[in-house]
């Protein structure tokens, strides 16, 4: 019982340490999976989008573009212009292009639909919905991209927003439009338990959730998206925000790198992986839960833990059943003898030991019970002789005896 208690003993350390060992483990692995997700990421959003921003750009600094918005009532400029970005339509992954006009306030929009050349409608400054368009038109960053529901479309597309210069003068904005229904879902589906994948802008307003309602929508104009739809929103308080805000400036300063946080959501302390896409203004965040992500195969943690049980339970049936051939029996042995001794009983017999402490510990008692029986046996031989000499002369004196007294009744005859 005690050898059994003593292995509990020594066993439960080094349970608890094989555990932490599993959590780091899983940390690292995590870590690692996070990265390389974030990075995986990063890719399937920039292909495709910087794809249209670059198409976009070019049609905003064509001459032809430049052209038409400042003669918007030229018919050939008209034509020429809606020709030539039809061709860009055809060219675009959302198959869909703008134009507005800062002068005129009037914008245009086509898609897979038949080509119009009519407004679809016109801007106001005084409308609230339309605000984006006239701080898009004051902002010093030439594009911006940002999701948006267009009210007047009955819309809600990633739009990329490019301005159309003519030196200083904005003559409006000109860009593309992506689907954003089939873009979030390529996005933020991502198929893995415990993985949330986010993105959001320099300031940290999200473009890009599995819950629609929180997105940030028409955050990409200077001012629109103020203080709505912010990832640390969703963080609850501690050192988690301004974990990810300084993961974010490394990731901005450092555009190649993916940088890591620990922050705490929806109650649970999760890993957050970074990364920074400078022709977007975007960063990609990847939001894991270690306790839920598949990041190490848990199917074989169980079974290895139970043939572990098993084989500790063999080994120990094994150890104690060594110990009891090699060691307590060989001392039970030892102990009975030496109770045997005590009593008086010499005539003890070990049975030979092996070849170990024991084994010697045997023998040595052996001999010494050997010792022991054979001065116990000469003192007995030296006794009975002594009392036979004894016995012998005391039946010399009793004879001696009597004959001095019938010699003394004889004589007092």
């Amino acid at each position: 019982m005690a050898l059994l208690l003593a292995c509990v003993v020594a066993l439960a350390p080094a349970a608890l340490i094989g555990w932490q060992v599993l959590d780091g483990v899983r940390e690292h692995f995590g870590r690692a999976f996070a990265d390389n997700f974030t990075q995986l990421n990063r890719q399937r959003v920039l292909a495709p989008v910087s794809r249209e921003l670059a198409l976009s750009l070019r049609l905003a600094d064509s001459e032809v573009t430049r052209r038409w918005l400042r003669h918007e009532g030229d018919p050939a400029a008209r034509e020429l212009f809606f020709r030539e970005a039809d061709g860009y339509r055809r060219d675009l992954l959302g198959r869909a292009y703008f134009i507005a006009s800062a002068a005129s306030g009037n914008y245009y929009f086509n898609d897979d639909q038949p080509l119009s050349e009519s407004p679809r409608y016109t801007l106001s400054r005084t409308a609230a919905d339309d605000g984006w368009f006239y701080l898009t038109l004051k902002s010093a960053a030439k594009y911006n991209i940002n999701v948006n529901p267009d009210l007047k479309l009955k819309t809600t597309k990633v739009w990329i927003n490019v301005q159309v210069r003519d030196g200083d003068r904005v003559l409006g904005l000109t860009g593309s439009a992506l689907d954003v229904g089939g873009f979030l879902r390529d996005f933020v589906n991502s198929g893995q338990p415990g993985v949330t994948p986010i993105i959001i802008d320099a300031d940290g307003a999200i473009q890009a959730h599995m819950d629609a309602s929180l997105i940030a929508y028409n955050s990409g104009a200077a001012g629109a998206g103020e203080g709505r739809g912010k990832v640390f929103d969703l963080l609850e308080g501690g050192e988690g925000r301004a974990e990810l805000a300084a993961a974010m400036k490394a990731a901005q300063a450092d555009p190649q790198s993916v940088q890591s946080a620990w922050v705490t959501m929806d109650g649970i302390r999760q890993l957050v992986s970074v990364a920074y896409m400078p022709e977007l203004h975007w960063h990609v965040l990847t939001v894991v839960d270690l306790g839920a992500a598949r990041v190490l195969d848990t199917d074989w943690i169980w079974p290895a833990a139970i043939g572990l049980v098993v084989l500790f339970a063999a080994m120990l049936l094994c150890f104690g059943y060594a110990i009891e051939r090699l060691m307590l029996r060989p001392l039970h042995r030892l102990q009975q003898s030496a109770r045997a001794i005590a009593d008086g009983s010499y005539d003890v017999r070990l049975p030979p030991g092996g070849q170990d402490e024991i084994g010697d510990l045997s023998r040595a008692f052996g001999v010494m019970a050997d010792k022991v029986r054979q001065h116990t046996a000469e003192l007995e031989t030296k006794v009975r002789e002594r009392t036979s000499e004894l016995e012998d002369a005391n039946r010399a004196m009793a004879a001696a005896h009597k004959k001095i007294g019938d010699s003394i009744d004889y004589a007092s005859l």
